[in-house]
């Protein structure tokens, strides 16, 4: 789905997978989201901060070809 964000264009979460598309176009998933904090990033007033803060800093992404 879009977001409004300076630095993410899109969040996808099935099953705990994250997918995150930037703006620069390029996209990267991360395993073992639970399901809460991507509840809490999706409620969050600046989605980049939160994602780099509580999600980039801890977990590994790989880059999905597209």
């Amino acid at each position: 789905m879009k977001v409004v964000s300076s630095h993410l264009s899109e969040l996808d979460y099935e099953g705990d997978t994250l997918k995150v598309t930037f703006k620069n176009g390029k996209t990267y998933k991360y395993d073992k989201v639970p399901q809460a904090l991507f509840r809490a990033l999706m409620e969050s007033r600046s989605k980049g901060t939160f994602f780099h803060r509580f999600i980039a800093k801890y977990k590994k992404g790989e880059m999905v070809k597209t």
